[in-house]
């Protein structure tokens, strides 16, 4: 999955009756980076390891700073 896509929603099967649910991977994720308090653990005012391309470096960097973390 490439770093700025969005995570797909996924169907989950239930029970043979059942029809399948959606489920929103990215929704899921992001709960659980503000529910987990990642923002508070990360530092992100250094470079992740690994380090990512020139252009994803550039698209984080960005996202950071609009969010204020950098």
């Amino acid at each position: 999955m490439p770093l700025r896509e969005r995570l797909p929603i996924i169907r989950l099967p239930l029970r043979s009756t059942d029809p399948d649910i959606p489920l929103d991977l990215q929704v899921v994720i992001d709960q659980c980076y503000r529910n987990g308090g990642y923002d508070e653990d990360i530092d992100y005012s250094v470079e992740p390891d690994p380090s990512l391309s020139v252009e994803d470096a550039h698209w984080a960097d960005t996202l950071l700073h609009e969010a204020g973390q950098r």
